[in-house]
């Protein structure tokens, strides 16, 4: 059963929720950070899914933004999760509910781990102030560390990916098709305005024979206006060296990406036009029955408007121009 937002009613699932915390129908955990309460919810069918609970009542904007994500992501065609809207109680609290993909043959590596497990070693060996520019691993927190060395970075964690699976049979291929599909979602997730993508949100699915990049979660921060604040963007960038705005890094990874790659940059440009954001939108409330707020909406498309214009520049002073190379 569907409240009148066109989300799923949980309590038919879960009719008592402290009973399902006891058996272990439902298993908290703390993956989700300040915004939403995170369980595991063992399903009768027998599935696992992932459940995030909004901590703020009412359906929140951002809870749509995840869903337009994902169907934008298919689009593209990224692997991603397939999230529904779930009314918790039937009442005024909302969250996320997707199918946990992982499986008992694939052990589940964030992106954190591998770098971590990098840094260690630098620090270990005395060769972190080397490589970064510190001698600690602590410093790397400080409040302005994206003015000086951005561990999020494509070329950083290529470097942590190389000594990460040092010992592979197939070391070459796997970090090749990791950092390709990696590259891709680095693209989704600036054309996005996505500005949360941080090394906990993305997972490498690992079986110790075969690795790649789980599918895409947790961007329900993307379109969202702190993108263009250094300060708070802590999404995956392309180069660790200091920037003066994010679009700096973007032009740069494409002025200096392969020809095949600037293909895949400008399809997704090409793609993502306003006006296909603006009917993807219309598409989500008529099928899943959600409605986004008017003023919301309206702010949205503003703001992807202005930012998509910037692309464009971009684009064209790199000498590409609607998928095609000037």
């Amino acid at each position: 059963m569907k409240d009148d937002h066109g989300c799923l009613i949980l309590t038919d699932i879960i009719p008592d929720w402290r009973k399902a915390l006891k058996s272990g129908v439902l298993v908290a955990n703390d993956l989700c950070g300040p915004y939403y309460q995170g369980y595991w919810l063992h399903h009768p069918d027998g599935k696992t899914y992932f459940l995030k609970v909004c901590r703020k009542k009412g359906l929140q904007d951002q809870l749509l933004v995840q869903i337009l994500l994902e169907e934008l992501a298919k689009a593209a065609s990224i692997s991603t999760v397939n999230s529904e809207i779930v009314n918790v109680n039937n009442q005024d609290l909302y969250g996320l509910l997707s199918l946990d993909y992982q499986t008992l043959d694939y052990e589940a590596i964030s992106g954190a781990d591998v770098v971590m497990e990098y840094l260690e070693y630098l620090e270990q060996n005395k060769k972190l102030e080397e490589v970064i520019g510190v001698k600690t691993i602590e410093e790397l927190n400080a409040d302005d560390s994206y003015k000086t060395f951005t561990i999020n970075s494509l070329s950083f964690i290529w470097e942590a990916l190389e000594f990460f699976y040092r010992n592979h049979p197939q070391k070459s291929f796997v970090i090749f098709k990791i950092m390709e599909e990696l590259s891709k979602r680095y693209v989704f997730s600036f054309i996005l305005m996505q500005y949360d993508y941080h090394l906990k949100n993305w997972e490498i699915l690992d079986n110790g024979n075969y690795a790649f990049i789980a599918p895409l979660y947790d961007m329900d921060l993307a379109l969202n206006n702190m993108f263009h604040t250094l300060e708070k963007n802590n999404s995956l960038r392309s180069y660790e060296g200091p920037i003066n705005s994010i679009y700096d890094d973007f032009e740069r990874f494409l002025a200096s990406s392969s020809t095949s790659f600037q293909w895949e940059v400008s399809r997704q440009i090409g793609l993502f036009t306003p006006e296909f954001l603006s009917q993807t939108i219309q598409n989500i409330e008529i099928t899943h029955q959600h409605k986004f707020q008017e003023e919301f909406k309206t702010k949205l498309l503003n703001m992807y408007a202005k930012h998509y214009q910037k692309l464009v520049e971009i684009q064209q002073r790199c000498g590409l121009k609607e998928g095609k190379m000037l």
